[in-house]
């Protein structure tokens, strides 16, 4: 209480009881994530030539041995068959062809074989 000379007040005022707060939900709301870019495209691909030197050698390069039914003996580099033609590369890198019938089989066969190389011609028709 107080005694000032103006009346009693009470020291303490009532204040009504205040309620509780009401609980309430939070919700928060995130944007969606942002769609993913693609992936870049891959790098284009470049094509480049290398020349391959081998390693120099006192050996002389093996050349595949041709017999032709004539007696003629031939040097090939590279051999393949093509229609009825057998094409060869010769030791210059010309380019050179003779019927595959003109060419001696059993003779070819063993000149290789006495280089250790392995001459496989189609069977003769």
């Amino acid at each position: 209480m107080y005694w000032g000379g103006y009346g009693a007040y009470p020291a303490v005022y009532p204040y009504p009881a205040m309620p509780a707060p009401a609980a309430t939900s939070v919700v928060v709301v995130e944007p969606a994530p942002a769609p993913l870019a693609p992936p870049p495209p891959p790098a284009p691909i470049r094509s480049s030539i290398q020349e391959v030197n081998p390693p120099a050698s006192s050996e002389p390069p093996a050349y595949f041995a041709l017999a032709l039914k004539d007696g003629t003996k031939l040097s090939a580099a590279a051999v393949w068959v093509q229609g009825r033609d057998l094409r060869y590369v010769d030791a210059e890198g010309a380019n050179r062809r003779v019927p595959l019938a003109s060419v001696d089989r059993a003779v070819t066969r063993e000149l290789n074989q006495a280089r250790n190389l392995n001459l496989r011609l189609p069977p003769a028709q």
